[in-house]
């Protein structure tokens, strides 16, 4: 292993070196605070949308299951369909909760 392959991973990752110290305190600490909150709302204003992004997709790919001919797919069509289903749901799960999280941490202003 070389150092310049641990050295990016030290300053941006978990605690334990002098820069993750250093970020968690004082002024720099605080402007990190300001920052992540920032991003935070950016996120939660985008949030929404992919929600009924997520949800019409849903909604789409149950409407190919629930039809006459869905069989007609043949197995491997079925199965990309319910697959597809269940990776959307997580997805929609994921975000609802990323959603709550932020939506608490800004007040539950929405």
């Amino acid at each position: 292993m070389g150092s310049s392959a641990g050295g990016p991973r030290r300053a941006g990752g978990r605690s334990g070196g002098s820069a993750g110290a250093a970020s968690g305190s004082g002024p720099a600490g605080r402007g990190s605070h300001r920052t992540a909150d920032v991003q935070g709302k950016g996120q939660l204003d985008g949030l929404p949308a992919r929600i009924e992004a997520l949800e019409s997709r849903k909604q789409s790919l149950e409407a190919a299951i629930n039809a006459p001919d869905f069989h007609t797919r043949g197995a491997a069509g079925m199965a990309e369909v319910v697959s597809a289903l269940a990776s959307t749901d997580a997805d929609l799960e994921r975000v609802m909760a990323r959603w709550i999280d932020l939506d608490g941490r800004a007040g539950g202003s929405r």
